[in-house]
C-alpha cells in the first residue's frame, strides 16, 4: 500500500509545475523525516483542518470547505481556456464527466462569451440585414401612410 501512495505521489509531482516543486523534492530526499507535511521535529502532521479554519476564520470565509478549493481550481482553469481534458488530468479524474461536475463557469465568462457572438462577423452581417428590413419596411410605410392620406 505505501508503495502504491508513493507511485501516485510521484505520478502527481511530476505534474506539478510551481515554485514550491523542488522544495517537495528537497524534502523527500533529504531524509529529515518521512513526511512530506511534518512540524518542527519530523512527526506528521494529521490534519491540516485547524490551519484552515483558522485561514478561513480571518478570512470571513465561514462556509468553505477545503474540499472548495479544488472546485475554484478546476473553474479558474476552464475560465482561462485551459483544455477539458487537461483539467480532468490534473485533477486526477478517470472520467470527463466528472471533471464537469468540479467546473462552474463563473458569471464574467458567461457575459464573456455571450458578448463574443456580437463580434462573431455573422452577427455583423445579420445586424445589417435586420436594420435593412427594418428601414425597408419603414420606408414602405411611409409611402403606405402618405397614399391612405391623399
Amino acid at each position: 500500500m505505501e508503495r502504491k501512495c508513493e507511485a501516485r505521489l510521484d505520478r502527481r509531482m511530476n505534474q506539478l509545475a510551481f515554485p514550491g516543486k523542488g522544495v517537495l523534492r528537497a524534502t523527500k530526499k533529504s531524509g529529515k523525516g518521512e513526511f512530506v507535511i511534518s512540524d518542527g521535529f519530523g512527526k506528521p502532521i494529521h490534519s491540516v483542518k485547524p490551519a484552515f479554519q483558522s485561514a478561513r476564520t480571518r478570512a470571513k470565509l465561514p462556509d468553505l470547505r477545503i474540499h472548495d478549493l479544488r472546485h475554484t481550481f478546476a473553474s479558474r482553469l476552464i475560465d482561462r481556456g485551459i483544455p477539458d481534458r487537461i483539467v480532468q488530468k490534473l485533477l486526477g479524474h478517470s472520467t470527463p464527466g466528472m471533471t464537469v461536475r468540479y467546473t462552474h463557469p463563473s458569471d464574467e465568462a458567461l457575459r464573456r462569451t455571450v458578448a463574443s457572438l456580437d463580434r462573431h462577423p455573422l452577427s455583423q452581417i445579420r445586424l445589417k440585414v435586420a436594420e435593412a428590413r427594418a428601414t425597408d419596411r419603414l420606408e414602405k410605410s411611409v409611402v403606405f401612410n402618405e397614399r391612405v392620406s391623399h
